[in-house]
């Protein structure tokens, strides 16, 4: 039987902003890359598969995160 593989947001939305990401120079670190107390959640590393829950994310370009709003 195959298993399917999680992938970590930044991974998935391709955005450049994890650390050593292409674009943290221009945007920064993504809090979702760096929040140890969401690590393990739904598979991901740190906040990897729970992103839209941590404040300050920037998701396709909007801020995420009830906090943040």
């Amino acid at each position: 039987m195959k298993r399917e593989r999680k992938v970590n947001c930044w991974k998935f939305i391709k955005c450049g902003r994890e650390p050593g990401g292409e674009r943290v120079a221009e945007k920064g670190v993504c809090p979702a890359a760096v929040d140890v107390s969401a690590n393990g959640i739904n598979g991901g590393r740190n906040g990897g598969r729970s992103c839209w829950a941590i404040a300050g994310t920037f998701c396709f370009g909007e801020i995420r995160g009830t906090t943040a709003k």
